[in-house]
């Protein structure tokens, strides 16, 4: 919206002069979720203060609950790029591979085994899942078509 409020270049909108601005501010935030997808265990994750991976291959459970996540896991956080289905894929390792990850999601069951930092079990945890997989589904039919163009 603001590139093409930029492009009106409308003199007499008292914002005109700052659209520009937000247009590239905007598309760098939404650009920024490649540097939180740790490639070593193919989900996003967080970094400590030092910008290291908060998680290994080793440590990492992509069904626990809580840490980097608010009130979900991994698996929910797996596929929120709506604004850019090609970058996703490609963090996947191509379409192929994020088809097989969006697989993998819609058969993993939610048991809510690993409550993580969440301390016990919450709402979440036993509709959350299946409310996301609605969402995702719908949102993964979007990047297929987007991606078979």
């Amino acid at each position: 919206m603001a590139k093409a409020l930029a492009e009106k270049n409308d003199p007499t909108d008292p914002y005109n002069d700052y659209y520009k601005d937000d247009y590239h501010y905007f598309m760098n935030r939404a650009q920024n979720y490649i540097n939180m997808f740790n490639p070593e265990i193919e989900f996003f994750n967080g970094r400590t203060s030092t910008g290291a991976w908060r998680s290994t291959a080793a440590n990492f459970n992509p069904e626990e609950w809580g840490r980097d996540y608010t009130e979900t896991n991994a698996w929910n956080m797996a596929f929120h790029t709506p604004q850019d289905g090609q970058g996703l894929a490609n963090l996947y390792g191509g379409k192929e591979a994020l088809s097989k990850k969006l697989d993998q999601f819609f058969s993993t069951p939610e048991i809510a085994k690993y409550v993580g930092s969440s301390g016990g079990i919450i709402h979440e945890m036993r509709a959350g899942k299946r409310k996301a997989k609605k969402a995702l589904a719908a949102e993964a039919n979007a990047l297929i078509v987007s991606l078979s163009r």
